[in-house]
This record gives structure tokens, sequence and C-alpha cells, in this order.
């Protein structure tokens, strides 16, 4: 029987701390000792003392970010790098001596860190199995359902791997790894004819003694290169390989990207089109019944040049992200964006979320944050009530909470 026992703070979506109570006896000294002194990077960093025969585990969340918050829709790119950043912490955890069912696999309990843009996973030393290889594949089905990419052919694969009969993380990692290596390479081009005029060729059918048409790859090599014009570059970089320009477009703006599938645009004008932001079908554009039956919002008392009210429209997370236009995104990253010219507010701003008795907001974006004109630091959480102050960047985007 488990005997372990997990609460968190609830007035926020961050919180402050997770608290972790077992009996004495249940606990994995040898792993304790280990993380205390190697500090992996992949867990939340805990302190814990004894009382009364109960071990108590106090987890530090500060400047961590649910992963949750970073939901919705994502390119290519975008979507293969949140697996793989997802999972090689799980493949690297036996170099602390550590195993995989004291792992906290619940989409709730996983993290980011705010400062060095790795993800973070809740591990409880204990010699008992808290998590079983079926959480984990469920943590992954939660993950895939809050997380889309419009690629069918990335898509395919990983849903099958997580609706098979026998999940294993080792023949998934196979997959993304897979996957990956198929978006890195271009197509071969032929050696008997020079570049210059290889581009310049049409397509040219050729037919096979099975009758099947197969073009040559000229076609393949310039979709492939108008596919790569699209592509933006990764909302969040946990690898710390990667270089510190990566890193630094993390910070400025990737923690509330994507929260919602369908782009809504949220301002007063339900004839206004967000500037770069094309609609498709899926757009709704909130009439005015519907904006004043909305009950929550944004009213602008800065720099009348930004929108005069933001409706707020919570998803099924309890999350509303707040950003502004980014072309080269090519798809939404917030529910509601500032027009691209309006550069005093970060691509991915802040995030607002609904909790059970209050509101609050979080931090995300290079430029500041100020609720009642107290600066908001990186990831950090804030409740906030109607009437609150909440401004966005330096140049005016103030607004008067309303709920």
């Amino acid at each position: 029987m488990n005997t372990v026992k997990i609460k968190e703070t609830a007035q926020d979506i961050r919180g402050n701390t997770l608290n972790v109570s077992m009996a004495e006896e249940s606990t994995d000294i040898s792993a304790l000792k280990t993380i205390e002194n190697s500090h992996p990077d992949f867990i939340v960093p805990f302190t814990h003392k004894i009382t009364d025969g109960e071990m108590e585990f106090t987890y530090n969340l500060q400047g961590l970010v649910k992963f949750m918050v970073l939901s919705g829709t994502k390119t290519k790119a975008d979507y293969l790098l949140m697996w793989n950043n997802i999972i090689n912490p799980l493949m690297e955890f036996d170099d602390w001596f550590m195993k995989s069912s004291s792992f906290v696999f619940d989409i709730n309990h996983v993290y980011v860190d705010m400062r060095t843009n790795k993800v973070k996973y809740v591990y409880i030393p204990t010699v008992e199995n808290y998590s079983e290889s079926e959480d984990l594949r469920n943590m992954f089905v939660d993950i895939e359902g809050q997380n889309q990419t419009q690629s069918h052919e990335i898509a395919h694969p990983i849903l099958r791997a997580l609706n098979g009969r026998n999940f294993n993380i080792i023949e998934f990692k196979k997959i993304i790894d897979k996957l990956k290596y198929n978006e890195t390479q271009e197509p071969e081009i032929s050696q008997d004819i020079p570049k210059a005029e290889y581009e310049k060729k049409p397509d040219i059918p050729v037919k096979q003694e099975d009758e099947l048409i197969i073009s040559v790859p000229q076609k393949i090599k310039k979709e492939k290169r108008e596919k790569e014009k699209k592509e933006k570059k990764p909302i969040f970089n946990f690898n710390k390989k990667e270089k510190a320009k990566e890193e630094n477009e993390f910070i400025d703006g990737a923690a509330a990207a994507l929260l919602n599938d369908a782009y809504k645009s949220n301002s007063g004008d339900n004839n206004t089109e967000i500037a770069g932001i094309g609609f498709d079908d899926k757009t709704e554009i909130l009439s005015e019944k519907e904006n004043k039956s909305a009950g929550i919002f944004l009213k602008l008392t800065g720099n009348a040049d930004f929108p005069d009210v933001i409706n707020i429209i919570f998803t099924d997370k309890n999350v509303f992200s707040i950003g502004r236009v980014d072309n080269k995104a090519g798809i939404a990253q917030n529910d509601y964006e500032f027009p691209r010219e309006m550069t005093g507010v970060s691509r991915r701003q802040a995030v607002i979320q609904k909790n059970a008795d209050n509101y609050s907001i979080i931090h995300i974006g290079n430029a500041n944050t100020f609720v009642n004109g107290a600066k908001m630091s990186a990831g950090e959480t804030m409740n906030i009530k109607s009437g609150d102050k909440i401004t966005f960047g330096s140049r005016g985007a103030d607004y008067i909470f309303n709920a």
C-alpha cells in the first residue's frame, strides 16, 4: 500500500512549495544522500526533516512553472523538441542510483525552470513503488492530448506508440529520435545533374513497370524548402548544449506558448484582425453579446494606442495567455496577442490563472510585468483581484483586472 502523501500549496498554479510525507522507514536513504550530494538538474530541489517518525520533504517551486502552461499547437520542430526534453531526464536517472518508480508521473507535477529552461520532475526517495509504468504512459497521453502538431506524419507514429499494447519508453525514444532524424535530412540530389540545372528542370513523371508514377526529387526538395521557411525556432530549450541565443529566445517568451488550439481574437471590436495573423475556419471572433457575457476582462487605463479591452476566456486548463504577434511563428501562440508593432510587450508575456477561489498571474516574458506597481520576477506568480492594475512592459499597456 502506498503511504506517500503529496500536498501542494493551492493559492496559485506554481505554488510556493510542494510537501510530501511518508513513514521514516519507507525512505530510500541511499537515493536521498545521492540526490543531496549531486543535485541532479532534472529534479525539483527539496529539503527534508524527520518529525515523530515521519519523513517530510519540502520541494522548492520558486521560479518554476507547471509544464501544462506551455501546452498548445506546436510546429514540428517544437513538438519533437518537447518530447525530447520530457524523455531525456528519464533516460539519465540511473547515473544517480534512482529508480523510475519513485518519479511522480503526473502532468500536474512536471515543471519548467524559468532560469535554466530545464524540465524538472518531482522525485520521492522511497523504497516503495510510488509510480508504475502505466502511470508514465498515462502522463505521456495527457501531454499528447494537450500538445498537438499540424504535421500528421509526426503525430501518427507517436499516437500509435502511446496507444500500443506494450508501451516502452526506450522504444518510444527511438521513435522520437527517428522522427527528428528524418526532419533533418535533405532529399538526395542526382550527382549526374549540376545543382543549378537540377533546380531548373521541371518534375518529370517516370512510369515504372508496375504503372506506379514516381516524380523526381525536385518537387520534394522545393516543398521541403518552403516548409523550412515556415518553421520557427523552438519555443523552449532545455538542452544545455544549445546556443545561448536559443536560450535567450526561450526566456523572452517560451513559457506561455500555444495554450489554445483555436486562436481567438478577444479585442473589443469583433471585426478587427490582429496584425500579422490570418484567421482560419477554427478562428472565433467574439461578438458584442459574447464579450459582455464573458465577465472577466482587462480594461485599458494607459496608452490609448493599446487595445481598450482584453476579454479573458479560460481554456479547459483554466489558463489564459497574453503576448504579442510573432509573424515568424506562422501560428498564434497565445490566447490574446497584441499587434506585432507593439514591441513593448513580449511575444509571450504572462499567463492568467483561474484558481479554485481566486485568480493569479504568472510572469514569463522578457518585458516586465507589474501588479499594482510591483515588478514581478521571471516565473513569479502573484494573486490578483478585481480592481488590481496590471502593466505589461513599459510603454503604457496598463490595464485594470475585472472579474
